[in-house]
């Protein structure tokens, strides 16, 4: 499969997987959840970028 056919597959499956968990949980459940998840997502490409502005790969 092309890199954009998985990208999209990815994609899909965590909008499916969301739609379910909204269904299964409690919505203050999957709120926090799904912030959680956008901020641990936030952090980590910050850090990435600090990292590649600041720490010098040898």
């Amino acid at each position: 499969m092309k890199k954009k056919q998985i990208f999209w597959l990815i994609v899909t499956l965590a909008a499916v997987a969301l739609i379910v968990l909204v269904k299964v949980f409690p919505f203050w459940v999957s709120l926090t959840s799904v912030i959680s998840f956008g901020c641990g997502v936030f952090a980590g490409w910050w850090g990435k970028v600090l990292h590649g502005k600041y720490i010098k790969n040898e």
